[in-house]
């Protein structure tokens, strides 16, 4: 259990570090982070038998933390009710008083899974991942944006992205963008119109295509705010081409609303499936060689094919078999046994071989 005052492992009630309940208003446990800046935590409710939930503790200045929490209360009102496999249902937000500071506390369903960036961390997402990953993304993106008002993330990222099971994503942080208080974890992205629909498009798709490269998203980019891609990605040319439409630097060349993009990989995936001979080759093409070498190798394939075949070896021939006795020798001339000659030295004993 993490205390909620002083951040240390607490065992007890009270915490033996600061002196105070480690429980946030006497209720809600924290167990440990599920993120990297500390403000995600996978917890408990004491008053309801344990129940599990998530947590994020955000904080504020004491002055303005009434303020922000009643307009994240009407942000997050839309979104409340709605059940969705992608998308994580938020709770009551409310205000918390600890000592000299000040936290907006928001309670949500429990997370599954882990973030995007621990769960590709030591291997690439394969295609199959990859559909999932936007098929699940773009779902939730479908469910924020048409909401009314539309409720723009602005801040997807690795870190705001859960994985659980074949490659499901959970989307976390919805709503806190316009409040400007998204944690730390958040990379934000140089794209031209973040805070439209537009934005997450484009932040969801480079979200997706670290994943399959093995880089941070915001490594991916160039000078230009654009995409450096590199051909040596192995990434299926169709997911490429829907992920470089979605990451286009201008607003108006990207898909224009999360259906559309959902439409579009539909095909895409059809395309997939109605060909798995054709996937096939192509993955095996883009895990192979570079180019140069292959060159090399049909070459020297080419050459080997013009040159006649060697002629067939000969069979050995049968081994002969020993004739009957001639494994047997007279009596040697040091030994007291007849029909044996002494074996070597080095192979008995020498009480055998003094005779």
């Amino acid at each position: 259990m993490i205390c909620a005052h002083c951040g240390g492992a607490a065992h007890a009630i009270p915490c033996s570090h600061c002196g105070h309940s480690p429980l946030v208003r006497g209720r809600y446990r924290l167990e440990h982070t599920l993120d990297r800046s500390g403000s995600l935590f996978a917890g408990t409710d004491s008053t309801r038998r344990g129940r599990p939930l998530s947590m994020m503790l955000l904080p504020v200045p004491v002055d303005q933390a009434e303020a922000r929490c009643a307009a994240l209360v009407e942000a997050l009102a839309p979104l409340r009710g709605h059940v969705h496999p992608n998308l994580i249902e938020p709770m009551e937000p409310f205000v918390w008083h600890f000592g000299l500071q000040t936290a907006l506390v928001l309670p949500q369903e429990p997370v599954p899974g882990l973030p995007l960036a621990l769960a590709f961390s030591e291997r690439r997402a394969n295609t199959q991942e990859l559909l999932n990953l936007l098929q699940g993304g773009l779902q939730a993106l479908v469910v924020l944006h048409s909401l009314s008002p539309p409720l723009v993330h602005g801040r997807l990222g690795p870190w705001s992205v859960f994985v659980h099971g074949p490659a499901t994503p959970v989307v976390v942080g919805a709503g806190l963008n316009s409040l400007d208080l998204m944690p730390g974890w958040h990379v934000a992205l140089p794209a031209q119109g973040a805070r439209q629909p537009s934005g997450d498009l484009f932040m969801l798709g480079i979200t997706v295509l670290a994943a399959a490269v093995g880089q941070r998203p915001d490594r991916l980019l160039g000078a230009d705010g654009a995409v450096a891609w590199n051909d040596r990605w192995a990434v299926h040319p169709l997911v490429a081409g829907l992920l470089r439409r979605m990451t286009r630097v201008k607003a108006d060349e990207r898909p224009e609303d999360a259906r559309v993009a959902l439409t579009q990989l539909g095909r895409v995936r059809s395309a997939l499936e109605s060909h798995p001979e054709a996937t096939q080759m192509l993955a095996e093409v883009l895990s192979g060689p570079i180019p140069q070498v292959a060159e090399r190798n049909a070459a020297l394939a080419a050459a080997e094919a013009e040159e006649p075949p060697e002629p067939p070896l000969r069979p050995w021939p049968p081994r002969r078999q020993p004739l009957p006795g001639a494994h047997r020798r007279r009596q040697g001339p040091r030994s007291g046994r007849p029909g044996w000659w002494p074996r070597p030295e080095s192979c008995c004993s020498p009480r055998w071989w003094a005779g």
